[in-house]
């Protein structure tokens, strides 16, 4: 599954014509380049299956009151 990239402003493309991700590495994500029908490719997010578990783990925790101190420890357990 895909998601739209965070890219920067438009206009804002290198000399090759590529716009630059503006955020940085994000767990669960993997940042991949796909075809975008005009001969050319848009980079987007894509979910990184080998993080997904410990992202969801994560996002439950804080949803059932967890404190980011408690989802620190037990991820250092992992």
């Amino acid at each position: 599954m895909f998601y739209g990239g965070i890219l920067g402003q438009p206009g804002a493309a290198d000399a090759a014509g590529f716009a630059e991700f503006i955020t940085p590495a994000l767990l669960g994500y993997a940042r991949t380049e796909v075809p975008d029908g005009h001969r050319s490719h848009k980079k987007v997010l894509q979910i990184n299956e080998n993080e997904v578990q410990t992202v969801r783990l994560m996002y439950y925790m804080l949803l059932n009151g967890s404190s980011i101190m408690a989802i620190a420890s037990i991820l250092k357990e992992l």
